[in-house]
């Protein structure tokens, strides 16, 4: 740990001979392709390497399309969720809570507490749903529930499961590839991960509802490399939201070809201008003009 934080303060000052890991680029692959996803939970992204660092393919969360592949901005028509303006999952967990509430209510096993709602929609509604000026028993009872987690019934295809759809439709195989993703795979894409045959899983961000150690507990191993089992790693490095400031090299040679020596304790921190506006930038280039011309007058 101690020569991975190192590296990323070199990297943050400029080493000149720094340059993304294999993992690095990789989750920086995942994060690009998650940034195509308008799915309205969430985006995550997903990219299949060879071991050596070679892309196969990539994914997104988005909805398929007729013939292979998912949706794209400016495709005609455009069935994406974000264009019909409502998730199909959310609604259909609310219907299954609602169908759940009218049989209790039918066959009369409500409290008189939840009966105090109402109908059935309007009691469905007040488990579902939290009030600052409601706080009635039993208002929200149900909006953190087990039930309220399924994600089966949406759309969208996963991302890994996109980046495996389009490398069996474009014949690329992925026996002891590397996936990489930006969220820790879901149950239901942690079974196809196995079956397709991916040797190893680096994510960086956790996902709480996922079950796929329970479910999976003799096929995965846990933050560790285990035979035969496949491994989910959490990411180490340096994460793509700094990738670019901090792999994007300035000048590293001499006019005469040498490269530049970087010596530690001298460089500055690589960060970008984050100006207000517009009359900042040129303030700021107006004071790098007269500093540079201060110079030359004293020499």
């Amino acid at each position: 740990m101690g020569a991975t934080i190192e590296r990323f303060f070199d990297a943050l000052f400029g080493k000149a001979d720094i340059a993304p890991t294999r993992w690095e680029y990789g989750m920086y692959a995942a994060k690009a392709a998650s940034l195509r996803s308008s799915d309205l939970s969430r985006q995550v992204g997903a990219a299949i390497f060879t071991p050596d660092g070679e892309i196969v393919t990539q994914g997104c969360n988005e909805v398929p399309k007729a013939n292979g592949g998912t949706y794209w901005d400016g495709d005609e028509p455009d069935h994406r969720d974000v264009k019909l303006g409502h998730d199909p999952n959310d609604l259909s967990k609310r219907e299954i809570i609602r169908d759940l509430v009218e049989r209790l209510f039918e066959n009369d096993l409500l409290s008189d507490s939840a009966r105090s709602f109402g109908s059935s929609a309007e009691i469905t509604h007040a488990l579902l749903t939290t009030s600052m000026e409601d706080s009635s028993i039993g208002r929200g009872a149900l909006k953190e529930s087990s039930a309220m987690e399924l994600t089966e019934y949406g759309r969208v295809v996963h991302a890994e499961m996109s980046a495996i759809c389009d490398a069996a439709r474009m014949g690329r195989p992925l026996k002891d590839m590397v996936l990489f993703c930006t969220t820790f795979p879901c149950h239901n894409c942690t079974k196809h991960l196995l079956a397709a045959g991916i040797a190893e899983v680096i994510y960086m961000e956790p996902y709480p509802k996922s079950k796929a150690k329970e479910l999976h507990e003799n096929e995965i191993e846990l933050e560790k490399r285990a035979k035969n089992r496949v491994a989910f790693l959490p990411f180490i490095g340096i994460a793509p939201t700094r990738y670019r400031d901090i792999f994007q090299k300035g000048r590293r040679k001499s006019k005469d070809g040498h490269a530049l020596r970087w010596v530690a304790g001298q460089p500055q921190p690589q960060f970008d201008l984050a100006a207000v506006s517009y009359t900042d930038v040129e303030n700021f280039e107006l004071m790098k003009m007269f500093g540079e011309l201060k110079k030359k007058e004293v020499s």
